[in-house]
C-alpha cells in the first residue's frame, strides 16, 4: 500500500500487506522505485451496513456536521518602524519585444545571444524542423540586471525558461 515517497531518495515508500511467497516480511516499510499500482484496487477498503436504529447509524449522520479546525492564535500586524522604507527599484524588461526596445537594447541583445549561445554548446535543445501538425514548446525570456555591492549595473542577464 502506497503511504508516500521517501525522505532521501526519489522511490516510493509502501507498507506491505501482503507478500507473494513470504519474499518481504508483512507489516513492514519498503522505498523502492520499482512499484506497480493497481489503482481501481483498494485492499484495505472496508465496507459497513448500517442497521437502521442502531447507534452506528446515529453517529455517523453526527459526524456529517464536521467544522473545519481553525487556527485561535491572534493575528498581529508586522511594524519594522518609522525608518523602514522599501523601494521598488527593478525596471528589468518583462518581455523579449520590452528588451529589444529598451534603451540599453544592445546589453540585452548581447545578453540574448550569450544564453543561445551556451543551450547550444551545452545541447540543452536541438532545433529541427516541425512536422506538419505538430506543436512547439513554449518558452519565456526573464531578464535581469545583474548589479554590483554600490548599485550600478555589473552585467545583464537572460535565461531562457523552456
Amino acid at each position: 500500500m502506497f503511504i508516500g515517497y521517501g525522505q532521501n531518495s526519489a522511490a516510493y515508500r509502501l507498507f506491505v500487506v501482503k507478500s507473494d511467497h513470504n519474499v518481504i516480511e508483512v507489516n513492514t516499510i519498503v522505498e523502492t522505485k520499482n512499484a506497480d499500482f493497481f489503482e481501481g484496487f483498494f485492499l484495505m477498503k472496508v465496507t459497513v451496513e448500517l442497521v437502521p436504529g442502531s447507534m452506528l447509524e446515529s453517529e455517523s449522520n453526527d459526524n456529517l456536521k464536521v467544522e473545519l479546525r481553525r487556527s485561535k492564535r491572534a493575528r498581529k500586524e508586522t511594524n519594522l518602524g518609522d525608518g523602514f522604507y522599501t523601494f521598488l527599484v527593478d525596471n528589468d524588461p518583462q518581455t523579449y519585444s520590452e528588451a529589444i526596445t529598451a534603451p540599453d537594447a544592445p546589453f540585452w541583445k548581447e545578453a540574448i545571444k550569450n544564453e543561445l549561445e551556451s543551450i547550444m554548446s551545452n545541447h540543452v535543445l536541438e532545433l529541427v524542423d516541425i512536422p506538419p501538425g505538430a506543436k512547439t514548446l513554449g518558452c519565456k525570456w526573464i531578464f535581469k540586471k545583474k548589479l554590483k555591492f554600490d548599485r550600478s549595473i555589473d552585467k545583464h542577464k537572460a535565461l531562457l525558461y523552456i
